[in-house]
């Protein structure tokens, strides 16, 4: 994603048009889908999007990915039950069963 948009920004400026680094910071966190909205929240709130590069901000998002993504393995990788199965066999003589009675 933030390959796209820096060509995106790359062309606008090669047309004349420069955006700011605080709208830059904010298009990128506006462009995040709803799964980053607690992240997008916190960075909003803890940082000043003035003076956040937006090389800082990709770098924290990249750090936040792989942290997502690592949990994510970990909990695929919980071993699965295995099922247990049991050989039966059959007999159809009366005389191979043994029938115990209490008295």
């Amino acid at each position: 994603m933030f390959d796209h948009f820096t060509h995106i920004i790359n062309s606008l400026k090669a047309f004349g048009k420069i955006y700011p680094n605080k709208e830059m910071v904010k298009k990128m966190l506006n462009s995040l889908p709803m799964s980053w909205e607690a992240k997008v929240m916190i960075t909003e709130e803890s940082k000043d999007l003035s003076s956040l590069s937006i090389d800082k901000l990709i770098g924290s998002f990249l750090t936040y990915e792989i942290k997502i993504n690592h949990n994510a393995q970990e909990i695929k990788e919980v071993p699965k039950k295995v099922g247990l199965a049991f050989k039966s066999t059959t007999c159809e003589k009366d005389e191979d069963f043994m029938v115990i009675r209490r008295r």
